[in-house]
């Protein structure tokens, strides 16, 4: 649920399977390491598969039942080729997620974010990382900065506040539905004119 939590928190969504398929990566694969012993043991340690794993050149191959042979390996691992081969040399060099599974060996029905989102993911990967390491060593004291979205890739930011009950007396003016329309039709108005 945390790395669930950390992609919601990087605006991506409707890559459930995907994160669920990192995770049960680092848990069913853990080598170097031992099996994760908590959440956030394995929720850092996702994060490192994100950032380290050389997504360029392999593809994630998760074993969910024990049941894949090295025949099968071998057939994935073309399959992964295959498709990079098919990219052409300048789109192959993006960083792509490559997911599959013995039930796909193409890794077609997992969604997984673009090449644009990949490197960016990785980014924001290592970013939350080096948060968690000052967290754990005791330099922050909360866990809010690995959860933070970076956005300085974020052209327009509406904030929205709860709306507050006011009394008929304290209500002078244009009710704050009017408002909020009218501001909004003008911050329309002048991205329009750029």
């Amino acid at each position: 649920r945390l790395f669930k939590r950390w992609m919601s928190s990087q605006m991506l969504s409707g890559y459930e399977e995907f994160a669920e398929h990192l995770v049960a990566f680092v848990f069913l694969h853990p080598e170097p390491y031992d099996v994760p012993s908590s959440a956030h043991i394995g929720f850092c340690r996702t994060l490192l598969l994100l950032q380290s794993f050389d997504w360029h050149r392999e593809a994630l191959l998760v074993d969910i039942d024990g049941k894949i042979k090295e025949e099968e390996r071998l057939a994935l691992r073309q399959a992964f080729e295959k498709h990079l081969s098919t990219l052409g040399a300048k789109v192959s060099r993006l960083c792509r997620f490559w997911v599959s599974t013995r039930f796909d060996p193409h890794g077609m029905l997992i969604v997984s974010p673009g090449a644009t989102l990949c490197a960016w993911l990785r980014q924001r990967a290592l970013v939350a990382l080096q948060f968690c390491r000052k967290r754990m060593l005791g330099l922050e004291t909360n866990w809010r900065g690995v959860f933070q979205l970076d956005t300085a890739a974020v052209d327009v930011i509406l904030q929205l506040l709860p709306q507050q009950e006011q009394s008929k007396d304290q209500v002078k003016g244009p009710k704050a539905a009017e408002v909020s329309q009218e501001a909004a039709e003008e911050l329309v108005r002048g991205l329009q004119q750029k």
